[in-house]
């Protein structure tokens, strides 16, 4: 009977333990289920994180890009301000210019006109004077009044 009673008490005693195992088993069953999940949620931040690494470098990549082809276009358009300063300056220039060749071909005109004038006036006081001898006019002839005189001799 004592020993029955030991072995009574070594069996409740291993029933507990095979309880408490049981129990630790399960706690450990459940660490482990949790350690799986903590596990695939680190490779899923990993992989989220990683693929976030990546999108933080290309988009680091492209903000580079864009700022210099910012910097190219802004060295482009101070360029075209400096041909477009440029062509101003030279149509300014162009339009003196046209002004000045405007003002001479104006004055040209005027003192052709005056100078129509002036000829036609002589014309007409010539035409009210008297008729001159053919000894005057060739005291005045040109060159070409003498080669229409001496062809005009030759044909006849």
């Amino acid at each position: 009977t004592g020993l029955e009673a030991m072995v009574l008490d070594e069996k409740k005693k291993a029933a507990v333990i095979s309880e408490e195992v049981k129990e630790k088993e399960a706690v450990i069953k459940r660490l482990q289920e949790n350690l799986k999940k903590q596990e695939k949620n680190c490779i899923g931040a990993q992989r989220t994180a990683g693929s976030s690494e990546a999108t933080v470098k290309k988009l680091k990549a492209d903000k580079e890009n864009l700022l210099n082809q910012i910097e190219l276009l802004k060295d482009e358009r101070q360029e075209l301000n400096h041909k477009l300063s440029d062509l101003l300056t030279e149509v300014a220039e162009l339009q003196s210019l046209n002004v000045r060749i405007q003002d001479e071909c104006e004055r040209r005109v005027r003192t052709a006109e005056d100078h129509a004038e002036t000829q036609a006036k002589k014309r007409e006081s010539r035409a009210m004077q008297e008729p001159v001898s053919y000894t005057h006019l060739r005291a005045h002839e040109t060159r070409h009044d003498l080669v229409c005189r001496l062809l005009l001799e030759k044909k006849k």
